[in-house]
């Protein structure tokens, strides 16, 4: 039976992020696609993504997601990890962001395991891992930034920079 798995996408500034949109990358070991919805609030600073699948950590889905990004650590993260790239995980999805400036980016949203919890990982090759103790990945034109310390392992926090 298919689980409900959310990650939530939240911005600091209403109507910054004006679209997410699942673009048809969905890569899990037992399935071809899933459900995937992206909501927003109403006033768009929060936006919750749902992929209702099977949970089974794999490392062939993994090596995808890293495959993905060049170099792998340099594109993505995950909050409350040690490692800089994922050794399971259960899925991943892409999906475009829009911003009200006339941006977008393109995002890989995958679940792994950390523990006793379903931890989150963000990927983009526009997104850079700036090695402060920020835990940021940076986008410069337009600047936007995502904090990976979010109050959870679930959600990432995007800045208007």
């Amino acid at each position: 039976m298919a689980s409900k798995n959310d990650v939530t996408l939240k911005c600091n500034t209403a109507n910054y992020i004006t679209n997410v949109e699942y673009t048809g990358t969905f890569n899990h070991p037992n399935v071809s696609t899933g459900s995937i919805t992206a909501t927003p609030s109403g006033d768009k600073k929060i936006w919750t993504v749902t992929i209702y699948c099977d949970r089974k950590g794999s490392d062939q889905v993994a090596a995808d997601f890293r495959a993905l990004f060049n170099p792998p650590a340099l594109h993505m993260y995950a909050d409350k990890i040690i490692d800089s790239v994922p050794g399971k995980l259960n899925f991943y999805a892409s999906f475009k962001m829009t911003t009200s400036d006339g941006g977008s980016f393109d995002i890989y949203l995958g679940q792994g395991h950390h523990g006793t919890t379903n931890n989150w990982w963000i990927g983009s090759n526009n997104l850079t891992n700036v090695p402060t103790s920020a835990k940021t990945l940076e986008q410069l034109n337009p600047r936007v930034k995502v904090d990976v310390r979010a109050p959870d392992h679930k959600t990432f926090l995007f800045t208007k920079a």
